[in-house]
């Protein structure tokens, strides 16, 4: 008889330090906009979620969908979720210290994150990112830093896309975007931070 939990360990090993990665930038990125403390949250904290979720639902993964796609929009829904319970937990303990310690958050229910977005055929982001090319490997690092001050869904696609070589369509499925607004944000906000970048080369 097969064992469920190892089953599942040999589907999500070989993207576990990728999501640690990006949990990594995430929590750097949302630090400097003082959406989190020091403190609040690790990455290793952020993936245990992750993978909670993913255990306790993989019966409902949707077969068209790869675990590394799957894993990886599970984790910005979880990524968001826990970023939204520091928050709240902050405030309440702002407004009195004689209040009790709140309760956590319940677990994301199933009916949250399995509306995927299915791609039209009229979306041509193709078109859209021609000739577009990403940042080298060098710029990727000074670039981060340029990132704190642009919206949430735009860095990430940009960094899902230009550090983590998720598609388009990927993207747009983490998302839950279309494909043609996705490949927009990618490009201007791509555009954007290496117009950031080449001030900063300049300066320094």
């Amino acid at each position: 008889m097969s064992d469920p939990k190892s089953e599942f360990m040999l589907k999500i090993m070989p993207w576990l330090s990728q999501l640690l990665d990006v949990a990594r930038h995430d929590l750097r990125y949302h630090m400097a906009r003082g959406e989190l403390q020091e403190g609040d949250l690790t990455e290793e904290e952020v993936v245990g979620e992750t993978l909670i979720t993913a255990f306790n639902g993989r019966s409902r993964k949707p077969q068209n969908v790869s675990w590394r796609l799957w894993l990886f929009r599970l984790e910005d829904r979880v990524m968001h979720r826990l970023i939204g319970r520091e928050e709240k937990n902050r405030s309440r303990w702002a407004f009195s210290m004689d209040e009790p310690i709140p309760d956590l958050e319940a677990p994301l229910g199933d009916d949250v994150f399995w509306d995927w977005y299915q791609p039209d055929e009229k979306d041509r982001w193709e078109d859209v990112l021609c000739g577009y090319e990403p940042l080298p490997e060098e710029l990727i690092a000074k670039a981060e830093k340029a990132a704190v001050d642009l919206e949430p869904p735009d860095r990430r696609a940009w960094l899902l896309h230009g550090k983590f070589n998720f598609t388009v369509p990927e993207v747009a499925q983490i998302l839950q975007k279309p494909p043609s607004a996705v490949a927009k944000m990618i490009l201007h906000t791509g555009e954007k931070l290496k117009g950031l970048v080449r001030e900063k080369e300049k300066k320094d």
